[in-house]
């Protein structure tokens, strides 16, 4: 499969996982250049319709759902017999290999991630969907510790008829709720029980239950209670003690009503604050009505986890779980599963239960005659000392108040929810709930319903700048977070947003979004230049473009030639920046032009005279001659040269005697 390209879009680069239906792959999607993860379901899978369906179960159920701690679904699509389903791409690692690696957990990284996963769900169950396979193989971490439930394969949505049977379960044993192990009733307090496993699981670095087979493992769920170990009874808070067992009671009316009951009580931890939310007493209860049913040596063996394996078959066993609900259903006797036991011990197990009945039978008679006086009063108490709870929700608070006072309990207010179910105003949730019995003056805390915020539409942001974003994004009163990463597209390029386009949320609520930081960068080894004029610098620039070009004088080089460079040669630098470079530029001082003027001297009358003309600029004679005057008329022209613009003056001897002055201007 790698290499290979589905949609004409998704090219699989590598394998990275493999479930009991589906590989995964990681792939690169060619239109938007991003990397993401692709479920391809198995071969042997293809032809089977239930399959096909579980698969598009999970497309559908994951891609209704939108929530920072549930994994994306982009895109479904099937090809050449292949049916995949494309997922954000999560880089990080599963809860349970971060389990296998690391151990148990401390308490507060424990609550902290369980506290996510709730969050996740919440989500899920608003929508009315059960994920059904809550295990830390479904659950991803990513590298700053975000945590992303995903693989809602097997999710199912709540309805009266949310029931699988023994032979129909899907997902992993360990983490069973009792109610799935028995193939009844189940919604969304069975994924709390899963969770609560998960919680176990992460704070003692163990499961609760373990067997030789799958369906071993799935009794222990059914018949034992999930206990504290001993020897961890002091490294975690009563508090979180009182979580896990509340998580994973097996009836299901004595699990939290809702997840958000459970990040409300793990926020109480967490500030060191109490919680009562639980009764150790009703599991014995439970299980003391239990001996009545089966009978005392049934009963202790599942007590006491002892279930051999040369005693059950697994088909007696489902028979037994299939019986054991009729008594659930109907509070009939069960028969046991088939076991190779002697007929005396039946015999003697029966004995035992007929004297019980015929017992209670006489006592029964014997009080409707002797009447209740005959009896002190400390040995009998025919009425109850304690109270159940009434349901509350959908009251006011002032009748809440009432109902509760007339049975002796106290009401107390906690907080105000967001809630679409009960009206604002009203109670919306409870704690204890319905049905706990409690002592009179106990208190049932309550929260009511208030109405939604004003919800946000999150517009398109995918392809604009960031700045545009921010702007737009502060407009509609939302927050932004920024994670950038490589790409081709330019730098500061929206890639993703989450939440998507059309998504509604609070204000004041955060969107996140992946921001393109340019193509990854390449490191190449800068050439030398020095020396070079600047075309053969030009010529050898390689991968690398031409910077600012500035120019300066060393008369010891070569004029027009590379005196610097920035980056230095032979260093690393990213493929395509730029170098700068300093040229040679030896300036050249032009001598100004020259001018030709004539200086006219009128001579002494004398038949001989020696005549010189001195530059007083410069102090040199300039003209030295004896001459005749009358064969020049008595008028000497001399012709001087000077720079264009400049002026002298001059000095004319006449035999050695300072004989005139004059100003020359050139």
């Amino acid at each position: 499969m790698i290499g290979k390209l589905l949609g004409n879009r998704y090219e699989l680069l590598e394998k990275i996982g493999e479930g009991g239906m589906a590989e995964v792959y990681k792939a690169r999607c060619k239109i938007l250049n991003r990397i993401v993860a692709i479920k391809v379901l198995k071969n042997e899978f293809i032809e089977d319709e239930e399959f096909l369906m579980k698969f598009k179960n999970e497309a559908q159920a994951a891609a209704s759902l939108n929530h920072p701690n549930i994994v994306n679904v982009y895109d479904v699509g099937q090809e050449d017999n292949v049916s995949y389903i494309v997922m954000e791409y999560i880089e990080g690692e599963n809860l349970k290999d971060l389990i296998k690696k690391e151990g148990k957990m401390p308490e507060k990284r424990a609550l902290k991630i369980i506290k996510q996963i709730a969050m996740a769900l919440s989500e899920a169950h608003s929508k009315k969907i059960i994920h059904r396979d809550i295990k830390p193989h479904n659950i991803m971490v990513t590298k700053d510790s975000l945590v992303k439930v995903a693989d809602f394969g097997i999710a199912k949505a709540a309805t009266s008829s949310t029931i699988t049977t023994v032979g129909d379960a899907i997902g992993s044993v360990h983490y069973f709720s009792p109610e799935q192990a028995r193939g009844g009733y189940m919604d969304e307090r069975s994924d709390i029980y899963s969770l609560g496993i998960v919680l176990y699981e992460l704070l003692f670095g163990t499961l609760p239950f373990n067997g030789d087979t799958p369906v071993n493992i799935a009794l222990k769920h059914l018949h034992s209670r999930v206990e504290i170990p001993k020897e961890m009874e002091g490294e975690i808070s009563e508090g979180t003690k009182a979580l896990i067992l509340k998580m994973t009671q097996r009836s299901l009316d004595k699990r939290y009503l809702d997840v958000l009951s459970i990040v409300m009580d793990i926020n109480n931890i967490e500030k060191d604050r109490p919680i009562n939310n639980f009764q150790n007493n009703e599991e014995e209860k439970e299980f003391e009505t239990k001996k009545i049913l089966f009978g005392r040596d049934q009963i202790q063996s599942f007590k006491d986890d002892q279930y051999e394996e040369d005693e059950y078959e697994e088909d007696d066993l489902e028979e037994y779980i299939a019986e054991e609900n009729k008594v659930l259903k109907k509070n009939k006797k069960v028969s046991t599963p088939k076991k190779r036991k002697k007929v005396s011990k039946s015999m003697t197990i029966f004995a035992i239960v007929s004297a019980l009945i015929a017992s209670l039978v006489f006592l029964g008679v014997f009080f409707v005659f002797a009447g209740p006086d005959f009896f002190p009063s400390n040995i009998f108490s025919f009425r109850s000392s304690s109270i159940e709870t009434p349901s509350l929700l959908g009251l006011t608070e002032d009748q809440a108040k009432e109902k509760a006072e007339n049975l002796g309990l106290i009401v107390k207010f906690v907080g105000e929810e967001e809630n679409s179910r009960y009206a604002p105003g009203t109670v919306m949730r409870q704690d204890p709930g319905e049905g706990i019995k409690v002592k009179e003056g106990h208190e049932i805390e309550i929260f009511i319903s208030k109405e939604r915020e004003e919800l946000v539409e999150i517009p398109n942001l995918i392809g604009g700048t960031l700045a545009e974003a921010i702007e737009v994004l502060e407009a509609l009163g939302l927050e932004e977070i920024v994670e950038y990463r490589n790409s081709s597209d330019s730098e500061e390029t929206v890639l993703e947003q989450r939440p998507s386009r059309g998504e509604e949320v609070s204000e004041g609520s955060q969107v996140r979004l992946v921001v393109s930081k340019g193509p990854e960068e390449i490191l190449e080894v800068v050439p030398e230049l020095i020396g070079k004029n600047l075309d053969e610098a030009k010529g050898s620039l390689g991968n690398f473009v031409l910077g600012d070009v500035g120019y300066n004088e060393d008369k010891d080089k070569p004029d027009g030639t590379v005196l610097s460079q920035t980056p230095r040669a032979n260093t690393q630098a990213k493929q395509g920046s730029e170098i700068s470079l300093i040229i040679n530029r030896i300036e050249r001082i032009e001598e100004p032009a020259t001018r030709n003027m004539r200086l006219t001297i009128v001579l002494p009358e004398k038949d001989s005279v020696a005549i010189q003309i001195k530059d007083l600029t410069t102090g040199a004679i300039v003209y030295d001659q004896v001459i005749v005057p009358a064969d020049l008329n008595g008028v000497l022209a001399v012709d001087l040269i000077g720079k264009a613009g400049e002026s002298k003056e001059y000095e004319i001897f006449a035999d050695s005697v300072s004989y005139a002055r004059q100003r020359v201007d050139f």
